[in-house]
């Protein structure tokens, strides 16, 4: 059960993380775009 446990911890920080830099490399694009 522990395992399991930190298993579905890591994942969950795992998605937020790769959210996170999805939105920062969106960011980065739109920036650029509108910079250009």
């Amino acid at each position: 059960m522990d395992r399991m446990s930190a298993v579905n911890r890591i994942k969950s920080v795992y998605l937020l993380s790769s959210k996170h830099s999805i939105d920062n490399m969106g960011h980065k694009m739109l920036d650029a775009i509108l910079n250009y």
